[in-house]
């Protein structure tokens, strides 16, 4: 069974779930600039050292650069953040497991 791409209507809702509590996990994808995919990079490293890389992947579909204000993108399952977000690695990481978190 395949993930749907947009996460719109209730049977998609009731998909989706069904995948999540199946086990599903996402191939997590970083969408920008080589800067902002590197520093994303540091981050997950971090996500990975806590333990909380799988339940990530669980939620999150993709990382994508905007120049806009950070937000949750729950129809596409993915996070956007601007390059300020992801300076600090750390900070980085915590966000993205907050956001995931959201998405439970």
């Amino acid at each position: 069974m395949e993930f749907p791409k947009r996460i719109y209507t209730n049977g998609e809702v009731k998909k989706a779930k069904e995948l999540v509590d199946k086990g599903y996990k996402h191939r997590l994808r970083a969408k920008g600039s080589p800067d902002f995919k590197q520093k994303v990079k540091q981050a997950l490293q971090l996500v990975k050292t806590a333990g909380c890389y799988d339940f990530l992947r669980t939620y999150i579909r993709s990382i994508t650069e905007i120049d806009g204000l950070t937000q949750l993108r729950e129809a596409d399952a993915a996070i956007w953040t601007n390059k300020y977000a992801v300076e600090n690695p750390v900070d980085a990481a915590s966000l993205f497991v907050q956001k995931a978190n959201n998405m439970k």
